[in-house]
């Protein structure tokens, strides 16, 4: 398949992100409150950057009365954040996701967190999804995954060209006429920029942040009829541009990372859950779907992951099945409620486990 991967960009020799952060944090979040309060005492017309595609004459639609804060303001000329010390991860507030996401992570996040293990190396994330763990966590080094395309491009422009995405952002409108318009674009004729603000835009005024495709892999959940949503929150693209410095993000299969994992890094697998699995309907997030055979896949992957010496945190539905493939390591059931569905039958609680391979104590789980 062809392979969309960019680079975790330049980075700065000197004290760790952890330092970094607690210094200019504080500093830009202080200045975002002050452009926000700027924005909001200026008078008369903003002028937008043209993008690309724009014909000269453009108008903004009659309905934005005011124009969105722009991230360029709030971003500045701050430095670029600087390389991880080995075996460690930023400390701090952990910062929202991005995006909703099916099956995302974000109930039971504190629980993930606390059975993360205290120190690593660099962080792996296949089935990135929300990566409401990641952003939970906020590595200092490390490689995102997905196959879906759109998501991976997003978090790419999202770290390297924020202040473009809003820019392009800002030329949306939450209707239900835009949004039919922005839903029958095909992605893959779109710049890099604008094709991340179409997924961003769809995500957030889309039916109840629902993913789903049809078999030929297009986008079709209807509009979400929520026109008083401000889909547009430069802070949250700023917090995740933040989180994203020093990771690589690659479209890719999953079992790709195995390559790349080193003694003392952490994997947090969550792939998505066979229908089957435990009996609940299930969503296809890609067009050819995610069954029983790729779960015995992933939990193959696990274990020559342990054998590589990498500590190894993987979410599963709860059923026979699951604790079979992964009998030997320690399994520790949850409840999760999910809030994104199709159907309100279709959210609620379900029965979940969580599997590692390493003890809270540290060291990997010798299997019995």
């Amino acid at each position: 398949m062809t392979q969309l991967l960019v680079g975790a960009g330049r980075a700065e020799v000197g004290s760790s992100r952890v330092e970094r952060e607690g210094a200019l944090g504080d500093a830009e979040d202080e200045t975002f409150r002050a452009k926000v309060a700027s924005a909001a005492g200026e008078g008369g017309e903003r002028v937008r950057p043209k993008l690309a595609g724009e014909r000269a004459d453009s108008r903004e639609p009659a309905a934005r009365e005011k124009p969105q804060l722009e991230l360029a303001a709030i971003l500045g000329s701050a430095a670029q954040p600087r390389p991880a010390r080995p075996f460690a991860r930023r400390q701090g507030t952990a910062r929202a996701p991005l995006l909703k996401w099916p099956g995302s992570k974000l109930p039971i996040v504190s629980r993930l967190v606390s059975l993360a293990p205290p120190r690593f190396a660099r962080y792996h994330e296949p089935f990135v999804g929300g990566g409401a763990l990641f952003f939970a966590l906020r590595p200092n080094m490390g490689f995102l995954g997905d196959v879906n395309a759109e998501l991976v491009n997003l978090y790419c422009v999202v770290r390297d060209e924020p202040q473009a995405l809003v820019a392009a952002l800002d030329r949306h409108v939450n209707t239900r006429e835009h949004y039919y318009h922005v839903r029958a674009q095909a992605p893959e004729t779109l710049p890099p920029v604008e094709r991340a603000a179409r997924t961003f835009f769809l995500n957030r005024t889309c039916f109840n942040g629902l993913y789903r495709v049809n078999g030929r892999g297009v986008f079709n959940v209807p509009y979400g009829d929520q026109a008083q949503n401000a889909f547009l929150q430069p802070h949250l693209i700023l917090g995740a541009h933040r989180a994203l410095q020093g990771m690589e993000v690659r479209c890719e299969d999953f079992e790709a990372c195995e390559a790349r994992v080193r003694p003392g890094d952490f994997i947090y697998l969550d792939p998505p859950y066979a229908a089957s699995l435990n009996g609940g309907p299930a969503f296809k997030y890609q067009p050819d779907g995610f069954g029983e055979a790729e779960q015995h896949r992933v939990a193959h992957l696990f274990r020559r992951l342990h054998e590589r010496g990498g500590l190894i945190l993987a979410s599963n539905a709860d059923c026979a099945l699951t604790r079979s493939l992964y009998r030997g390591y320690l399994v520790e059931p949850l409840a999760v409620t999910r809030f994104i569905g199709g159907r309100e039958e279709r959210r609620g609680l379900a029965k979940e486990i969580v599997v590692r391979n390493y003890r809270a104590a540290g060291g990997l789980f010798a299997q019995g």
